[in-house]
């Protein structure tokens, strides 16, 4: 078996995750600024019909994403997803990673996302804010010991002793350290809510398909 760089194996998808990195690097990879303030979209609702298809709309954005969701709160206006690994450079099918950096990033780290979407409204009035905010997440574990192609495989298990000299690396030993917000996917999920819900005309749940 032939192997790359890290002792890995130069296979056809490992060459081709490295054409893609490359071409990341010689497009830029500036790193995106990541977001202080809230990413917030305007909403005018006039029904209740109206915030129940928007609602609908934030699930059905999520799951096209691939999140699986986790809280879903239609009184209290919250959703929120539990975390998923990032998109990599090989996984073209995905669309949750929207830069060159960020995908760089993932594809040599190990980068989680999970979102949180809030509806917020003031008393007893209908939802006036659509709130997206997207949290980024970096794995960390100790170094690991490793003198052969075959141990590289086995980098991230309990099965080789950490640089530090203990034979066994506990759980508790690893941790998912907050690395920002991803502001860019949070303007592309409220673009992509927002057109969903506000494509065409409002039906109630209880209504019929609009007609053609």
């Amino acid at each position: 078996m032939t192997l790359g760089y890290f002792g890995l194996p130069w296979s056809p998808m490992y060459r081709w995750t490295l054409s893609v990195l490359a071409l990341c690097a010689l497009h830029g990879c500036q790193r995106p600024a990541r977001p202080v303030q809230l990413t917030v979209q305007d909403i005018t609702l006039s029904s209740e019909g109206e915030y129940d298809a928007l609602f609908e709309a934030c699930l059905d954005t999520l799951r096209a994403q691939r999140f699986k969701l986790d809280r879903v709160d239609a009184r209290a206006g919250i959703i929120t997803t539990f975390p998923i690994t990032s998109q990599q450079a090989f996984e073209f099918w995905r669309k949750d990673v929207h830069t060159a950096y960020d995908l760089m990033e993932a594809t040599l780290l190990t980068i989680r996302r999970r979102v949180e979407i809030q509806l917020l409204r003031e008393g007893d009035a209908l939802p006036h804010e659509l709130v997206v905010s997207v949290y980024r997440e970096r794995f960390s574990t100790p170094d690991r010991q490793y003198n052969t192609s075959a141990a590289a495989f086995r980098v991230y298990s309990r099965s080789l002793p950490s640089t530090a000299g203990r034979r066994i690396v506990p759980e508790r030993d690893n941790a998912w350290l907050p690395a920002g917000r991803d502001g860019v996917l949070e303007r592309r999920l409220i673009d992509e809510i927002t057109e969903h819900a506000f494509a065409g005309e409002w039906y109630p749940p209880e209504d019929q398909a609009p007609p053609p």
